[in-house]
């Protein structure tokens, strides 16, 4: 498994540097590199949108900012946020030693520990956002209850603005 998983890893990952801040590139790296242990764990792929929901809130916080000044520091961060979504989400939890050996030697298991308690802190334990999937499956379901009526949106609650109601203009 180590062989593979060192295939995946970000190649912002050599680069760990504490002088080296996060930018776009190494987000986006970080993005697919956890797309790509769920896809190599056969979990499904929205625990990588929760993991990076939680990296991204936790990077907002008042703790957490601190963290985009060090490659190194958000990197564990990232690994502390797929051991978390992965143990909440997942059907089978990793091991804390197992995330550890994702870093390569990098972080110990007590370094990703430290984190994930850090992170769970920093988020006040809001782990649970809701995916793209979510908000798909709720629009599914509000269309598919009004598909017995004579017209399936009937009951679903448009806004039109005032003026759109106006008559329309006689045609010369």
């Amino acid at each position: 498994i180590s062989d593979y998983f060192q295939n995946l890893l970000p190649s912002s990952y050599n680069k760990c540097e504490s002088s080296h801040p996060v930018d776009v590139d190494a987000r986006r790296e970080i993005a697919e590199w956890c797309g790509a242990i769920t896809d190599a764990l056969g979990y499904e792929r929205s625990i990588a949108e929760i993991t990076m929901s939680c990296l991204d809130r936790f990077v907002a916080t008042q703790d957490g900012s601190t963290t985009l000044q060090n490659r190194c520091e958000y990197q564990l961060a990232a690994l502390a946020a797929i051991y978390t979504s992965i143990k909440i989400h997942a059907p089978m939890a990793l091991s804390p030693d197992m995330v550890a050996k994702l870093s390569e030697g990098r972080y110990t298991k007590d370094d990703v520990e430290a984190m994930e308690r850090r992170l769970l802190c920093a988020l006040q334990w809001r782990v649970n956002p809701p995916t793209s999937m979510d908000f798909a499956r709720t629009i599914l379901d509000v269309i598919s209850t009004n598909t017995c009526s004579n017209n399936r949106f009937d009951n679903l609650p448009f806004f039109v603005h005032p003026s759109c109601t106006a008559a329309p203009a006689a045609s010369p």
